[in-house]
């Protein structure tokens, strides 16, 4: 059995619902964590939907990588437009010849306690983000 937990090195807690991915941006290999449902465990706080984006660089040598919000890290004014939500998906169309933009990333549905099923679809094309 090769699987070990590892530190999760993250200004986020426990989260649940969430999509993780990776792919290269600005030459970085990078996990990605967006959105997803969080809260405390004895109900106090009650149930928090995000539409946070959280980044990883990976490496051969890191096993435990440290997490940055995506809006800090890279360019503050960088928005996440989509609403807060749990249980979507994450995808991204690789580069090809025929896709002028690069690679695309889809974000698509989900659920939230204000919206209820979500059927939006969000694109974005990251080697058209600035700074």
């Amino acid at each position: 059995n090769n699987w070990r937990a590892e530190a999760l090195n993250a200004a986020f807690s426990g989260r649940g619902g969430h999509q993780m991915i990776t792919f290269k941006f600005r030459e970085q290999q990078l996990l990605w964590i967006f959105g997803g449902r969080g809260g405390d465990n004895d109900g106090k706080q009650g149930e928090i939907f995000y539409n946070d984006i959280w980044v990883a660089t990976v490496t051969t040598t890191s096993v435990s990588p440290t997490w940055t919000n995506f809006q800090d890290y890279y360019k503050p004014n960088v928005s996440v437009p989509w609403s807060p939500r749990t249980g979507h998906t994450v995808t991204v169309l690789p580069a090809s010849p025929g896709n002028r933009f690069g690679k695309i990333v889809y974000l698509y549905g989900g659920f939230n306690r204000e919206e209820g099923f979500l059927d939006d679809t969000w694109v974005w094309r990251p080697e058209l983000t600035n700074g």
